[in-house]
C-alpha cells in the first residue's frame, strides 16, 4: 500500500525538518514564518510517537480497534461530496474507521486528505502546503546571505532542494468482493 507508506514518509520528513529547524544555528527561528510552520505541523509529533512505539499498540488491539497503521481518507476529484477511506488490517479483525468530517454549513469536507491513527489525525494536504511554504521561506532567507567577499548565496532548488513535498489524490480502489 504505497499511499500508506507515502503518508508515513511525510510524517517522518516533517518531523525531521522540525528537528533541523530547532538545531540549525543560523536559521532565524524567531521569525513569525518559522513559528507558524512549527505550530501548523505540531500534529506530526503524536503520530510519529505512535509509530515509534507501535509494538505497544499491537498489544492493545481488541474488539473494534482502529487499524494499526491508520486509515487515509480523501475527497473524490470527480465528486467533491464523495470521500474514500483506505485502511490497512486483517479481515479477521473487526476494525473501526472514521472518514472525513463534513461541514454541513459549507457543504464540503473539512479537509481533502487525512491520515488518522488511533486518536490522532492530520491533514496531509495542509502538511504538504506548510512544507512547501517553508521551502520558499528558506529560499528567500538564503538569498539574503552575503559572504565576506561580497558574493551572495546562490540557492538553486533544482540542484539541491531544501524541501520538496507534494500530495496527489490516491486512485479510487474498487472494493474486494465479499468473502462471506
Amino acid at each position: 500500500m504505497q499511499v500508506v507508506a507515502d503518508a508515513w514518509s511525510m510524517i517522518d520528513a516533517v518531523h525531521r525538518i522540525r528537528l533541523l529547524i530547532d538545531r540549525a544555528p543560523v536559521l532565524p527561528k524567531n521569525e513569525p514564518a518559522f513559528r507558524v510552520f512549527k505550530d501548523a505541523t505540531s500534529g506530526v509529533e503524536p503520530l510519529r510517537h505512535y509509530i515509534q512505539h507501535i509494538n505497544n499498540e499491537v498489544s492493545k488491539i481488541i474488539g473494534h480497534a482502529q487499524p494499526l497503521w491508520g486509515s487515509i481518507s480523501w475527497v473524490s476529484e470527480a465528486d467533491p461530496l464523495k470521500q474514500f477511506t483506505l485502511h490497512t488490517g486483517s479481515q479477521h479483525l473487526k476494525t473501526s474507521v472514521n472518514g472525513l468530517a463534513f461541514d454541513r454549513q459549507q457543504m464540503r469536507f473539512a479537509c481533502s486528505l487525512e491520515l488518522r491513527v488511533g486518536d490522532h489525525s492530520i491533514d496531509l494536504a495542509s502538511l504538504a502546503h506548510h512544507a512547501r511554504t517553508l521551502d520558499q521561506m528558506i529560499a528567500d532567507w538564503a538569498g539574503t546571505i552575503e559572504f565576506a567577499d561580497g558574493q551572495r548565496y546562490d540557492y538553486r532548488p533544482a540542484v539541491a532542494p531544501l524541501v520538496m513535498m507534494a500530495v496527489l489524490t490516491p486512485p479510487v480502489v474498487e472494493p474486494l468482493p465479499d468473502q462471506s
